[in-house]
């Protein structure tokens, strides 16, 4: 009688013997694994070929194939790539059964440039823009505010140009237009109240009234 799944026989007995533990269906002539159980990988290594591991034999590794010796998912923050898992490069992310993606394709949208490996949730944004840090998201920031993308958006005001700042550079918070009567020193960024006898609409530096 032929022998059928997880038995075999070389030849010399009449009946055929149960495969090695945690093998679905092994080769009937010898005995090597082919399929695994759920949860376990068939090794292709010259001390181990055709017997089935643990799946957690491969560092990281969550599930993997019952055919050959590939993790499939692993830990959240590292990618499959055939019998290894590789963790996340900088600036990437991955939820563990997909090959790792840019932080600007996870929560933070394309401004993020670095994020949680195992999320996505974005940790830096792009300068110019705001970081939610609860949220992991990023926003851009409007004409009045600035951020180098570590901090939520901030008013001008507490940017280079002090408090006489109405618009500023969106990356770097230097002002770009000052109240009337500050002068705005264009080099600098920077905002200076008009002594008596000067005047500034704001863009430009202080120049005597007349």
């Amino acid at each position: 009688m032929p022998c059928t799944d997880n038995t075999w026989s070389n030849g010399t007995t009449t009946t055929c013997m149960t495969g090695q533990s945690n093998c679905a269906e092994c080769d009937h002539k010898t005995g090597d694994c082919l399929e695994c159980n759920k949860g376990f990988i068939l090794s292709h290594q010259n001390a181990s070929s055709g017997r089935c591991l643990p799946c957690s034999s491969i560092s990281m590794c969550l599930s993997c194939s019952q055919t050959s010796n590939n993790c499939t998912v692993c830990s959240a923050g590292h990618e499959p790539r055939g019998s290894s898992c590789e963790i996340c490069s900088f600036g990437q992310f991955s939820f563990g059964s997909l090959p790792c993606k840019p932080c600007s394709q996870g929560n933070g949208g394309s401004q993020c440039s670095q994020c949680v490996v195992s999320t996505g949730l974005c940790t830096t944004c792009l300068a110019g823009n705001g970081i939610s840090v609860t949220k992991g998201t990023c926003t851009s920031c409007e004409v009045t505010e600035w951020s180098n993308g570590t901090t939520t958006c901030q008013p001008c005001t507490i940017g280079v140009g002090g408090n006489g700042c109405l618009k500023c550079n969106a990356v770097n918070g230097k002002c770009t237009q000052c109240s009337s009567g500050f002068g705005l020193n264009m080099t600098r960024g920077t905002c200076r109240p008009c002594t008596v006898g000067m005047f500034s609409n704001g863009t430009i530096p202080c120049i005597v009234s007349h």
